[in-house]
């Protein structure tokens, strides 16, 4: 029972971050321990239930309180990042070989794809200039604004190529 409830917390807290796990272990100064990762990972490819094929230490409830206390420490990390990234991607949208990067341009007259177009939506803005004044930093770390943050850059994850994202 002990063993169910700590792999359910870690379960709960993972989830804020996986829309962009991968990307976000992937980060170059990701604060996560390598041994964190691979317990979340682990954990995550068996949906956070007790596996008997498991090696031992997998079990290990300090690894597992471990991991999700880490999760939890650099939780406002990952969102200073989230919403970098989400800021670098609307820059890389936006930016036109022939004029630069243009804040005026309408959202809907940008090529992309559907589900980035519809994720950017959410905010309810038509331009960069419009998203700026409306959101700060904080906003967008704040719920539901950050869910929506980590909705468009999953969509850009599966949408854009990697050279589109900052490492």
């Amino acid at each position: 029972m002990i063993m169910q409830n700590a792999l359910r917390e870690l379960e709960c807290t993972y989830n804020r971050y996986e829309p962009v796990w991968q990307q976000w272990c992937s980060y170059e100064y990701n604060p996560l321990s390598e041994q964190d990762m691979n317990v979340v990972d682990i954990h995550q490819k068996n949906d956070f239930k007790l596996k008997h094929n498991l090696l031992k230490y997998y079990y290990n409830y300090k690894a597992i309180t471990r991991a999700t206390a880490a999760l939890n420490k650099h939780y406002t990390e990952f969102k200073e990042w989230a919403v970098n990234r989400f800021y670098f991607n609307i820059a890389r949208i936006t930016t036109r070989p022939e004029l630069g990067f243009v804040t005026t341009l309408e959202f809907r007259l940008i090529e992309m794809p559907d589900e980035i177009k519809a994720a950017i939506q959410k905010f309810s803005c038509r331009t960069v200039q419009e998203l700026h004044l409306k959101y700060t930093d904080t906003d967008l770390m704040l719920e539901p604004n950050f869910k929506k943050v980590l909705q468009f850059l999953a969509a850009c994850y599966v949408h854009m190529p990697y050279d589109y994202h900052m490492n």
